[in-house]
């Protein structure tokens, strides 16, 4: 009987560990491979030819709770044999232009980059709005390309929360 009772009590802790494993992971968003493949092909389809920096769309609506993604690009235009390492950076701010430094908003960003010259690269972001805000928020982000640790090129884009 006590063996029968002991089973169960181990079961019912084993549980409720993995739901809280699972409520902890469970957040955690990704950029797959998928994302990338979908921002090379926006890139090349959108993306002007005397562009250096792209940002797919200049209003987003995000929805609180969810990842969304937009999409940008970075063409490199060295000398022919020139290869430089890119990063994306992107920085949120509320109507008043504070930043914001919270988990109201949060960007999901590719890794950095070595680009060719002459070559087009296409980037998926993340964002991620936090479940406590309001909608109808509204924020301005800039993304910034950044190529060998310096300002390349910088968008500015709005985003709304639905």
């Amino acid at each position: 009987m006590t063996t029968i009772i002991i089973i169960i009590v181990g079961v019912t802790l084993l549980s409720l560990g993995l739901m809280w494993i699972n409520n902890i992971f469970g957040e955690v968003d990704v950029l797959t491979d998928d994302a990338f493949s979908t921002a090379r092909k926006v890139v090349q389809q959108d993306m002007a030819p005397d562009d250096s920096f792209y940002v797919s769309g200049y209003t987003i609506e995000a929805k609180k709770g969810k990842m969304t993604t937009f999409y940008a690009g970075i063409q490199f235009s060295g000398s022919e044999d020139d290869t430089a390492d890119f990063k994306i950076n992107a920085k949120a701010f509320d109507e008043g232009g504070n930043e914001i430094n919270n988990n109201d908003i949060k960007f999901i960003l590719p890794p950095e980059t070595e680009i060719k010259a002459g070559e087009v690269k296409g980037f998926p972001i993340g964002i991620k709005i936090g479940k406590n805000v309001a909608k109808g928020t509204v924020y301005s982000v800039i993304v910034k390309a950044e190529k060998d640790g310096s300002n390349y090129e910088e968008e500015t884009l709005i985003i709304e929360v639905t």
